[in-house]
């Protein structure tokens, strides 16, 4: 595995869950997927202007798009257009952008599987 590739584990959040700025939280409300972490991205291009808005209402600033390539549950996923936002703790994959490109996201009782 290269500095571009990246393995994670998709996971649902509970309070007794300890995150890390490696973590990736599976996000049914983003409307991208967002990265807190410059050097997993194998490519990345400056964005200058561009905020998202958190859950609590804040916003914070982008400063990259790119793509980052991850491990999940032993496959190669691809993530295009990733936003950069160093401030944040953790990353967000968007449930959203992945039914967008035709994927499937199927949640259970305690696990969520990215098709």
């Amino acid at each position: 595995m290269d500095k571009s590739d990246y393995a994670c584990q998709l996971r649902s959040v509970s309070s007794t869950c300890k995150m890390s700025e490696s973590s990736w939280i599976l996000d049914s409300g983003a409307t991208s997927h967002v990265c807190c972490n410059r050097s997993y991205f194998k490519s990345l291009r400056p964005s200058v202007g561009r905020t998202v808005t958190v859950a609590d209402e804040r916003k914070m600033n982008v400063s990259g798009i790119g793509d980052i390539n991850l491990h999940v549950d032993g496959n190669n996923v691809l993530l295009r257009n990733v936003l950069l936002v160093p401030k944040l703790k953790v990353n967000y994959f968007s449930v959203f952008r992945v039914t967008v490109a035709n994927g499937k996201v199927i949640f259970d009782k305690r696990f969520a599987r990215v098709l």
